[in-house]
């Protein structure tokens, strides 16, 4: 099996992006993927999420809270919340 098969595309904020299939996707993943400095990233952001598995088909990801597993053509948005 190639090791294409193990990935999934996932889209965050409008750009679609592979992930390995069932990884887990945590607040911080999503906003590394879209944020490259470590001033951006430490910014407090709203991530949401659609598309997920059985029961977990939309939701919030929060900083140092549960992860969700990857799955095709999932959708993610990252939205600047006030600061803390």
């Amino acid at each position: 099996m190639a090791k294409e098969d193990h990935l999934v595309t996932i889209n965050v904020m409008g750009t679609d992006y592979k992930v390995e299939k069932n990884e887990e996707l945590s607040y911080d993943r999503i906003v590394g993927l879209i944020y490259s400095t470590e001033e951006e990233r430490n910014r407090n952001y709203t991530v949401s999420y659609e598309r997920g598995h059985g029961e977990k088909q939309e939701g919030f990801l929060t900083k140092n809270g549960a992860s969700v597993k990857a799955k095709d053509g999932m959708k993610f948005f990252v939205d600047l919340t006030g600061e803390s």
